[in-house]
């Protein structure tokens, strides 16, 4: 996926430094109450860009924080970011790392898991990064009962492009649990006559909330309270160990 690769820097392009500093503080102040003590220790996992931790890190620069992403093009995004931060490029669902945090993380990145088994394979790593009075927060952009089909669009002058960017979020096939995301971007770099254009599908995994609550219990992960849609955007689960 060009997105993820090549194209790496057109999500720096649509996410100034400011976008996350409300949810990051959100974040942190549910940890915080969670854990009943300052969460100095975070790791996220599939975090891209490394854009909502570089929020978090500017609120609470003593925080701790490991980032974790497949893509080498996207951690090096972050690494320019996040300069302090701990950097590993790795996928999620076989992270061999010896170290447990107060926070483990896993925003939108969930949905790119494609299957139950990665999810689980992933829920087992997460288990194992925990502190054992630690909290596990995931975020997956939608459940299988707040699907619908929408579009989304923005817009952004940056310091390298001009970008247009759209998803159309649909379901091929309302019987399985994979939706299709259509990623269309025109963006201009300096030369104002040239206009690239790129299209890319992108398969993501949506599940229904009685699969989310089986698949914890699976793996002794206890939600600490009803989930319940994210002021920011996603449905929200915070995870203790059992």
């Amino acid at each position: 996926m060009r997105l993820y690769q090549d194209l790496a820097w057109l999500w720096s392009e649509m996410t100034p430094s400011e976008t996350y500093l409300d949810e990051a503080h959100d974040l942190y102040e549910i940890a915080e109450d969670a854990l009943q003590r300052v969460p100095v220790s975070w790791i996220e996992l599939g975090a891209g860009g490394g854009y909502l931790m570089e929020a978090l890190l500017q609120q609470y620069p003593e925080t701790d924080v490991t980032i974790v992403d497949i893509s080498a093009a996207m951690v090096a995004e972050s690494q320019q970011r996040n300069p302090n931060a701990n950097h590993i490029c790795a996928d999620m669902t076989q992270l061999e790392l010896d170290a447990q945090f107060d926070v483990v993380l896993l925003h939108d990145a969930v949905m790119y898991l494609g299957s139950q088994d990665a999810i689980r394979q992933t829920l087992r790593q997460i288990k194992k990064l925990l502190k054992p009075d630690g909290a596990a927060i995931i975020i997956p952009d939608v459940c299988r009962e707040s699907f619908d089909e929408r579009i989304l669009s923005s817009e952004v002058r940056g310091t390298r492009a001009h970008v247009h960017f759209t998803e159309w979020h649909w379901d091929p096939d309302p019987s399985d649990d994979l939706i299709s995301v259509e990623f269309s971007v025109l963006f201009r770099e300096d030369d104002p006559n040239r206009i690239q254009s790129v299209h890319e599908t992108h398969t993501m995994v949506v599940l229904s909330i009685e699969t989310w609550m089986t698949m914890f219990m699976e793996v002794a992960l206890q939600q600490d309270f009803p989930c319940q849609p994210w002021m920011h955007g996603g449905e929200f689960f915070l995870l203790r160990s059992m």
